[in-house]
């Protein structure tokens, strides 16, 4: 008897190849997670050590929104102290210890302050009492944005 060419009992199944192995890892994607890796590492130490270096703004901003809720007349030579606090601490005390009146001011203003109300931190105490609410406020929160907003010109950061 001819054997049948349609007859499918006489097939054998295809012998598959093993799948690749997906380790050892080829070079190039070696090089790219070592990559990928340190650009994470260092972007997370970046980022926690510009963290410790801001760690005195966010003391400054937590003392000034307790000064918001004092009297005018006592918390303003308060706030002219964080201020200088502040700045002692981003330019070194050095440059901001001895600044005072209009020097401290025009320093201010080459820092990218700009205080309309500074004049009541800097002058007499008689102008300090007729400081208003509404101005008291608006000097805070320009006092708040510098303290947010400065350029640090220390090294370490």
């Amino acid at each position: 008897m001819q054997p049948d060419g349609t007859d499918l009992s006489s097939l054998i199944d295809v012998i598959e190849p093993a799948s690749p192995s997906l380790w050892p890892l080829a070079p190039g994607v070696l090089i790219l997670l070592f990559t990928t890796i340190t650009l994470m590492v260092y972007l997370a130490y970046r980022g926690y050590v510009q963290w410790q270096c801001n760690a005195y703004r966010r003391k400054a901003l937590a003392e000034l929104s307790r000064l918001k809720k004092l009297e005018t007349k006592h918390a303003l030579p308060l706030v002219a102290a964080l201020l200088k606090r502040v700045a002692m601490v981003a330019y070194g005390r050095q440059k901001v210890a001895a600044l005072s009146g209009e020097r401290w001011r025009s320093f201010l203003n080459g820092k990218g302050a700009n205080f309309p109300s500074l004049n009541h931190l800097l002058y007499s105490s008689a102008k300090q009492e007729a400081l208003q609410q509404n101005e008291y406020v608006s000097l805070v929160a320009e006092v708040e944005g510098w303290i947010r907003d400065h350029q640090r010109e220390a090294p370490m950061c």
